[in-house]
Parts: C-alpha cells; sequence; structure tokens
C-alpha cells in the first residue's frame, strides 16, 4: 500500500530523533476504526501520524 510506502520512509527519520514507533492498522480502509483498536492508539500513544492509501 501507498500508506506503508509513506511510513516506510517516514519512520526512519523518526527514530533517528529517538522517538519509539508503533504501526496501528485497520483491518479495512472501507470502515472505520473499531472501537477496540481506538482505544490501544489512545493507550499507547502521544503522537498520531495518519497516513491514507491513494
Amino acid at each position: 500500500e501507498r500508506s506503508d510506502e509513506f511510513m516506510d520512509a517516514l519512520e526512519p527519520h523518526i527514530k533517528a530523533a529517538g522517538v519509539k514507533t508503533i504501526r496501528f492498522k485497520k483491518p479495512t480502509h472501507t470502515k472505520p476504526a473499531p472501537e477496540a483498536l481506538l482505544q490501544d492508539i489512545v493507550e499507547q500513544a502521544d503522537l498520531v501520524i495518519e497516513a491514507l492509501a491513494d
């Protein structure tokens, strides 16, 4: 997916700054994220970068 390409290019720069990265992915791009996934993100992340496939 194009969103993976974007994140693959961005992630080394983020890690070089000493920031830990975690990736989350919705089960399908056609529906909103499940509540459980959103809760995981809230509990584990301080910052979110959203990448959309195009």
